[in-house]
């Protein structure tokens, strides 16, 4: 090859290179040219994560990629800031959806993707898994109301609080409610009876209902359906909202399910660290002017499901709203109730006549 040719070549080498230079550090930092605007845009991302490995993931109507066999991750980058459609498929179980919306210079997040299997059986319970789930014996020390509205110690008939509307067992004391709507807590250790507050119960001849969290918080029910948190942290009682006739802790006393009569909602008690990073106190809409709602379980396997039932069956819903929720029926007919449990996270109990049932998805 001539000296000049040499030359040549590497002034156009050299030349294409300092021409290509700027258009690949654009797109190094993200950007985009956008053939429509004839400008360019910066560009986001779109991260899934399943348990549910070898998942076919599809951007708008096109096969992009499949998770990950090890963390069960996929990213996509280098995306148009626009509302996108996501499809994940595997044979065997059913699809997943969502329209995800794609910020500039944001890679949104979707976490604790569940893909319900097809075929779902529902097998009898056991004993022993029954009692994981089913009211345990009842304590040591044993209380009572009696006639006169005195909560008493049975055994020893020993007044521990008069003119009380309701009480319960919580932690290592007693809870209770009198009948001008004063919240106190009694130390069986101490004997010491502390008034914490009276916080506008609505109360009736119909019993308080009190449910306590892993981390000590206790919701309270009052019989119009009304809400209040007493939190452990600081004693301090907070009214929350009404109209609600069941309550639900997670199983990290971070989110409370509301059950109503047509809806389900949550009401988050910690600020959420992954997206998109609710605040303690936000409450989220998951269901409205549903069939009647005739009770909800947490889903354990991941927190971020919810199994409740009406009277055409079972379903299985997640939290997470965006771009709209995926709700399935994983059992249909009348069923007396559903029931889950922490020590068996991926399971599902429901019951018909005397005889309970398990299904695993």
């Amino acid at each position: 090859m001539q000296k000049r040719t040499r030359r040549f070549l590497f002034y156009f080498l050299v030349s294409i290179f300092l021409a290509a230079s700027p258009v690949l550090i654009v797109y190094s930092l993200g950007y985009k040219f956008d053939l429509i605007k004839g400008a360019v845009q910066k560009t986001g991302g779109i991260f899934i994560k399943s348990k549910t490995r070898g998942l076919a993931l599809f951007l708008d109507g096109n096969f992009a990629k499949e998770n990950s066999l090890i963390s069960g991750g996929a990213l996509l980058i280098d995306l148009k800031p626009a509302n996108h459609f996501v499809r994940l498929e595997k044979t065997g179980f059913h699809p997943w959806s969502k329209k995800v919306e794609v910020k500039p210079e944001i890679v949104t997040e979707l976490r604790n993707i569940y893909l319900v299997p097809l075929n779902i059986i529902a097998a009898t319970s056991t004993a022993a898994e029954q009692k994981l789930f089913l009211p345990a014996p009842k304590p040591t020390l044993s209380l009572q109301k009696n006639k006169k509205g005195s909560l008493v110690e049975t055994k020893t008939k020993a007044v521990l609080a008069k003119n009380v509307n309701s009480f319960a067992l919580v932690g290592s004391g007693v809870l209770f409610v009198d009948k001008n709507g004063f919240l106190a807590r009694f130390d069986p250790g101490t004997k010491i009876t502390e008034t914490i507050e009276r916080p506008g119960f609505f109360l009736d001849e119909r019993p308080l209902i009190f449910v306590e969290s892993v981390k000590g918080d206790v919701a309270i029910l009052d019989p119009s359906g009304g809400l209040f948190i007493l939190d452990a942290s600081n004693n301090k009682i907070t009214p929350i909202k009404g109209g609600l006739k069941k309550v639900v802790f997670d199983q990290k006393g971070e989110k409370l399910l509301l059950i109503k009569e047509r809806g389900l909602e949550i009401l988050w008690l910690a600020d959420n660290t992954y997206q998109p990073f609710q605040k303690k106190g936000t409450v989220e809409i998951i269901l409205e002017n549903t069939d009647e709602v005739q009770n909800a379980a947490w889903f354990y396997e991941d927190g971020a499901h919810v199994a409740f039932k009406t009277g055409e069956g079972i379903f299985f819903t997640e939290v997470d709203g965006r771009g709209g929720k995926n709700t399935l029926k994983i059992l249909s007919g009348r069923t007396d109730e559903v029931l889950t449990a922490y020590e068996l996270p991926n399971a599902i109990f429901f019951k018909r006549g005397k005889t309970w049932y398990k299904i695993e998805i």
